[in-house]
């Protein structure tokens, strides 16, 4: 009985998560899915909230490595003194950011950011000469600045022209590196609601639940899951 209770919370709070667009993952790389708010920023930090059934948690910019919310992605990036919450325009490994001034809600500002950790704030006036000195490494892009190639609203056009003529080898596989590590934190909650499904399939058939998939369960559990999957599998090899 116990067991069938463990896989019953198991699998209503998976769905109920997966239902839910909105997700955080820390920067011990777990991954939370709920409800997501961006509270009004602080002096020195930024705080977002993550509600589940159970609980509300909150977080610190620093501690956050990005959030989504709806449709829009959010990335934790120091600018300054602090780790603010970025909205995220235009991707790749020099991404276009918008983010929030101090007292307001609005995501307006922006920010060029390249992967390397290298960030700027781009002002709407003089917004030329700030960018390219920001992104002086590439002569092409530099002098098409200075034709006056790009107005203020081409930033997203500038960050595309970018990544597309000035990134070697090295550094365009670096940015698919990253992708792929984010993506591969989405699979491995994505797996785990299958395993559980399957074991509670099981269960309710009356059959032994196979090795591979309490192997499998164990694999889940040795890295940073709840206390109740760590329950269920004890229960399961008893």
């Amino acid at each position: 009985m116990r067991i069938l209770l463990v896989l019953s919370f198991l699998i209503t709070s998976s769905l109920y998560t997966q239902a839910q667009t909105d997700y955080l993952i820390t920067s011990s790389k777990d991954t939370l899915r709920g409800k997501v708010s961006l509270l009004l920023q602080e002096k020195l930090t930024e705080k977002v909230t993550v509600t589940t059934e159970n609980e509300t948690r909150t977080f610190h910019s620093g501690q956050i490595i990005a959030v989504r919310i709806n449709e829009d992605l959010y990335k934790s990036i120091k600018h300054g003194d602090k780790y603010r919450m970025m909205k995220e325009i235009t991707p790749g490994y020099l991404g276009l950011y918008s983010f929030r001034f101090e007292d307001n809600y609005d995501f307006d500002p922006k920010f060029l950011y390249k992967v390397t950790g290298e960030g700027q704030e781009i002002p709407t006036f003089g917004f030329r000469s700030v960018a390219a000195d920001f992104l002086n490494e590439c002569p092409s892009i530099v002098q098409a600045i200075k034709n006056k190639a790009y107005k203020i609203s081409d930033l997203s056009s500038l960050v595309n022209d970018y990544n597309t003529q000035c990134l070697n080898t090295e550094a365009k596989s670096n940015v698919t590196e990253g992708v792929k590590e984010i993506s591969g934190l989405l699979d491995q909650v994505t797996e785990l609601q299958q395993l559980l499904r399957d074991i509670q399939s099981k269960k309710d058939a009356g059959e032994k639940i196979p090795q591979y998939m309490i192997n499998a369960l164990e694999a889940h559990a040795s890295g940073n899951l709840n206390g109740d999957l760590r329950v269920l599998l004890q229960q399961l090899t008893q």
